[in-house]
């Protein structure tokens, strides 16, 4: 069920889970007398390596969907699951929301030929608490630094009350080459987004841990605040013409008399010549004629035609005198 609008005036600082999850209990849907849909409750378990013996580990886990008793999740079945998960540092199964529009089915669970551990995917967008760097080795490597940060993470859960719920998250850190220049990122207090999977549970702490493959600032110094979101061509580059003509397009740009940029004066646009077919009404009076001028095309045409009109005139008149 999706967060109701007055949680969410409150900080959140979801933590998100996705991965392969084998249905080991389908419970009864929690579905009111008037109601198609609510919870779809299954349990369901994470397996992970243990990060000292290398043993596989099963920690079980509580599965909440929501929508109507048909989609519910079918026991012995895989899905792969995507959704919020609430992991209270208290004695209590982690709980996790997944996206009823997200269910992928993946077959029945004796049929699936590889293992899933390591697999359960994580994003956790949190607040650092607390960090610490310990000594650290890897298979063929010489030993070196990691760095072990603490997370604050704040959520809504409607199975609880007050729904507002706080847990911490211990997130793993390598110092190898990719991420070891990231370890001066961390500051008590900063916002962090970090990705990787879950591979441990510190059942002092009551503490999930992830194994970190990325590293994120969400928030940082913005060298756009404060300025106008608007075109900024004009003001970057107050000296520089912009083309009324581009060719980029069919609808071109205004012309220059309507640019404020153009260093031209506006001119009155001139009318077209006016053609010898053109009729013009009589001058008024008191005011001189206009003589119209005639294309020198037209001329040479009007010239050709008053010749042939004067020999045929001619010949005319002789046959006549003949006669």
């Amino acid at each position: 069920m999706p967060p109701v609008l007055s949680t969410l005036k409150k900080q959140s600082h979801p933590f998100f889970g996705r991965g392969p999850f084998d249905i080991t209990k389908a419970l009864p849907p929690n579905i009111g007398n008037n109601s198609t849909y609510g919870q779809l409750p299954a349990d369901s378990g994470i397996t992970f390596n243990n990060p000292e013996s290398g043993a596989e580990v099963n920690m079980k886990i509580k599965l909440h969907g929501y929508g109507s008793s048909s989609m519910s999740l079918m026991q012995d079945k895989l899905y792969f699951l995507s959704g919020r998960i609430i992991a209270l540092n208290q004695k209590s199964a982690p709980v996790m929301y997944y996206d009823q529009e997200l269910v992928f089915p993946l077959g029945d669970s004796e049929s699936c030929p590889v293992s899933l551990s390591n697999k359960t995917s994580v994003v956790g967008f949190g607040v650092v608490v607390s960090k610490k760097e310990v000594d650290d080795s890897a298979p063929g490597q010489a030993h070196f630094k990691s760095l072990h940060v603490v997370l604050k993470h704040t959520d809504y859960d409607n199975q609880a009350s007050p729904p507002q719920v706080l847990f911490h998250v211990r997130y793993k850190i390598p110092g190898n080459r990719n991420l070891s220049k990231t370890f001066g990122l961390f500051q008590t207090g900063r916002e962090m987004v970090l990705s990787g999977y879950l591979n441990g549970y510190d059942l002092g702490t009551r503490m999930l841990e992830i194994q970190t493959l990325s590293v994120s600032l969400s928030s940082g110094p913005d060298t756009t605040a404060g300025t106008s979101t608007g075109d900024q061509t004009s003001s970057a580059l107050p000296s520089r013409k912009r083309f009324q003509i581009d060719f980029d397009s069919d609808k071109e740009s205004p012309s220059p008399a309507q640019d404020p940029s153009s260093d031209h004066m506006p001119t009155a646009p001139c009318p077209p010549l006016p053609t010898a077919h053109d009729s013009f009404p009589e001058a008024a009076a008191g005011q001189p004629a206009v003589n119209v001028p005639v294309p020198a095309n037209k001329r040479k045409t009007n010239a050709k035609k008053g010749k042939a009109v004067e020999e045929t005139t001619r010949a005319a008149s002789a046959t006549a005198d003949e006669m």
